[in-house]
């Protein structure tokens, strides 16, 4: 069940983002970085988010994250924890030269898989707002440096907090 449904998002993202048009101008951003869950559970964090420009200093924001992290059992297997986060919004940018910041509200569903424990999957869904910097490198490429919090509804304990903080290169499309 969980591959069948990790396959229909994985189609559903790739299409959305294949029909989102250019408008103006677009970039591709990916990153590395961590998740930290409630601030009890830590995962590496990976993704890629594609930024087009709608108007004058603000961009549609597309996303998608892969968390990981592992727990030892107390029978001495270690099982993954899996983190899939997607990112919808905007972002208003403030552009310089070379820096330009940016705040971005936005909507994250969130999707945990976690093989044996007691919610082996839960899903997650709620607002973020993120903060960041880009800085210009060369004509097409900025190194960027960002953080994001969720607050998501859903699961056991009903509300739950996520930071994200994460650092890579965007290039312009």
């Amino acid at each position: 069940m969980v591959t069948r449904l990790l396959k229909t998002f994985s189609i559903v993202t790739l299409l959305t983002l294949l029909g989102v048009p250019a408008i103006a101008e677009s970039s591709l951003s990916t990153y590395i970085g961590g998740a930290f869950y409630r601030y009890n559970e830590a995962y590496l964090l990976t993704g890629a988010t594609y930024l087009a420009t709608t108007r004058e200093q603000m961009e549609l924001n597309l996303g998608v994250d892969f968390g990981i992290a592992t727990v030892e059992e107390s029978t001495g297997e270690i099982l993954p924890r899996f983190f899939i986060p997607v990112n919808i919004g905007i972002n208003f940018t403030f552009p310089g030269d070379p820096l330009t910041f940016y705040f971005g509200p936005g909507l994250t569903p969130v999707f945990m898989i976690r093989p044996g424990s007691d919610t082996q999957f839960t899903f997650l869904l709620g607002p973020y707002a993120k903060i960041g910097i880009r800085l210009r490198v060369h004509s097409i490429m900025s190194i960027i440096v960002e953080t994001q919090q969720d607050l998501l509804f859903g699961g056991p304990k009903w509300v739950n907090t996520t930071t994200r903080v994460v650092a890579g290169i965007d290039f312009s499309l």
